[in-house]
């Protein structure tokens, strides 16, 4: 009965392990993740109102990335502490930018609505290539990037992780109000 149980614990990490690995074109993902340093790829998506957005129109300010899906739990619960961010930081020198992986744009949309979601909200559709350029297909998924287009950090802490805020109030122009 061990064995069993070790031999179906073993295929499943082996799955896990594999499915970082593999894209979406069922591929083996041989390009090294990008890392902090490296410029941050472009990108082109829609947001919940139809109008494209790409990352030229967002250039000039710090982004705070989430990669995440309305299925997803752990990025629901994510989500007051996003919000809580936005607020602490609005008219500041940040986007908060939320990238979503769904695939059913109605329910994506209709979701983004009842929750009030705010940042920058966008969808990738069937391009998944950003995603997949930091090596790494699970979700939530926090990406830093500065306001010049680099990568801060590739896998940031998330807003519900103590010394996230203070780290997003360390940036270089972001200044602490007196009033929080």
């Amino acid at each position: 009965m061990k064995i069993v149980f070790i031999t179906l614990v073993m295929l499943a990490l082996s799955n896990t392990l594999w499915a970082d690995v593999i894209g979406k074109d069922g591929k083996v993902n041989s390009v090294k993740p990008l890392q902090a340093g490296d410029r941050c790829p472009e990108f082109v998506f829609e947001d919940v109102f139809g109008k494209i957005v790409t990352s030229k129109d967002l250039k000039g300010k710090y982004l705070f990335i989430d990669i995440w899906a309305t299925w997803c739990p752990p990025c629901q619960d994510e989500l007051p502490f996003l919000q809580m961010l936005e607020e602490k930081f609005r008219d500041k020198n940040i986007h908060f930018v939320s990238i979503s992986c769904d695939r059913n744009k109605q329910k994506w949309q209709k979701f983004v609505k009842e929750k009030n979601l705010g940042g920058i909200q966008l969808r990738m559709d069937e391009d998944w290539s950003f995603m997949e350029a930091f090596g790494n297909r699970k979700i939530p998924r926090f990406i830093l990037v500065s306001p010049k287009g680099k990568i801060i950090s590739p896998k940031t802490s998330r807003p519900s992780e103590s010394g996230t805020e203070e780290m997003l109030w360390s940036l270089k122009g972001i200044h602490k109000s007196k009033k929080r």
